[in-house]
């Protein structure tokens, strides 16, 4: 087969191209394989937010912390730059919501044995936040760490800092299949023929199942969307990123014993502000297969919550609306690691919403594992994210 090259990467998202960036580092020859445009999926469909109190206090949060760390010990040495605006996240906790002040002050003690610098703000304090917010409410959680980000620059600078290292990128060159020799990786096949590759690394999001199931392999993604629509620009509305509370006992839910175990739709209110400047508000979670309208059901949601949080936000004209398609995973971690079923087999894959806060830490855990070093996170048991959990 023409074409050798030792590590293919199926997928340029966020994924897939923080992963070239940290194996391009490693000296390792890479070809990055994308369907699409780089960053032109679920990378270019999400609300950019690096934050802690939006996950469990626990494992979770920690991953988040790495990743944190690792953005900021890469953004240095990345020839393009990408925006890291710290504003701060409030997960703000209202009467209506099934969470309590006791289930925020458990998870303040538990992110401070994190490490992380987490308060508590009484209702008055939350209002001079917000002042724009329309709602009464018993408190907040707030993370001065939180942060605005934009995946899209983030996967582009990734992938340029790459390519500066000798990787190679192929865009609009969808993968059909992986190929195998003896049991073990031989390369993959593209609508452009087929290349030949040691190593093949599946970053792929949703469309991971289809890539492997020639192979026999079942991998248990499945597209869970999320809508959210996008202002027009305006006055400064909080000083923080806004989460109702409710968004992170959505976020796990099947997780706990009086949920069920894959509600077919959710919505939490989350609003932030690029600026001041547009707001983003959001946001559903829904599995609705591979489609990836936006409905009138979502768009209602949204809405009507918006008129009760921030009425003066909800009379503003929307300039757009976004649906896009996380890759969910039935235990909520991502598949990072190497295949117990294939050799030269690893993936890269199944992070749902928490794409942009992992990807450093999916590439510093696979470049650590090529080069036979440990993947020791703090307060991580990375056997966690192994897809050996799972017998893949």
């Amino acid at each position: 087969m023409p074409n050798s090259t030792r590590v293919v990467i199926i997928g340029g998202g966020i994924i897939g191209t923080t992963v070239a960036c940290f194996l391009a580092r490693e000296g390792l020859k890479v070809l990055l394989v994308e369907r699409d445009a780089i960053a032109g999926g679920t990378t270019a469909k999400n609300t950019g937010v690096l934050s802690l109190c939006s996950r469990p206090a626990d494992h979770r949060a920690a991953l988040a912390l790495f990743g944190r760390t690792l953005y900021e010990a890469l953004r240095p040495g990345l020839a393009e730059d990408f925006m890291f605006d710290r504003r701060g996240s409030m997960v703000v906790l209202s009467p209506d919501t099934a969470a309590t002040m006791e289930y925020l002050e458990d998870t303040q003690r538990g992110m401070r044995a994190l490490g992380a610098e987490v308060e508590i703000l009484e209702a008055k304090e939350v209002k001079r936040r917000a002042p724009a917010l329309g709602i009464e409410v018993l408190g907040a959680l707030l993370d001065p760490s939180g942060t605005l980000v934009d995946a899209v620059a983030i996967a582009r600078a990734m992938a340029a800092d790459a390519l500066s290292r000798g990787a190679e990128l192929r865009e609009f060159e969808p993968v059909r299949a992986i190929l195998t020799r003896g049991g073990r990786v031989a390369g993959v096949r593209t609508d452009k023929g087929e290349i030949e590759a040691d190593t093949v690394i599946l970053a792929a999001g949703i469309w991971s199942p289809f890539v492997v199931r020639d192979l026999g392999i079942q991998v248990p993604i499945v597209p869970r969307r999320g809508q959210f629509l996008i202002t027009e620009e305006t006055g400064a509305v909080s000083r923080h990123l806004i989460q109702s509370a409710s968004y992170v006992l959505d976020k796990t839910a099947g997780e706990r014993k009086d949920e069920e175990a894959m509600p077919r739709f959710r919505f939490s209110f989350t609003l932030q502000q690029h600026g001041p400047g547009h707001c983003v508000l959001g946001s559903t979670r829904e599995f609705a297969g591979y489609d990836e309208r936006l409905t009138e059901e979502g768009r209602k949601a949204i809405l009507e919550a918006a008129r009760r949080w921030f009425p003066e936000v909800s009379k503003l004209r929307i300039d757009r609306e976004v649906a896009g398609l996380r890759p969910w995973m039935p235990d909520h971690h991502p598949v990072v690691g190497p295949s117990g079923q294939v050799e030269g087999l690893w993936y890269a894959t199944g992070h749902e919403g928490d794409g942009i806060n992992l990807a450093p830490v999916t590439g510093w855990v696979i470049a650590a594992l090529m080069a036979g070093r440990p993947a020791e996170i703090p307060d991580v048991d990375p056997s966690l994210l192994l897809p050996d959990r799972l017998g893949l």
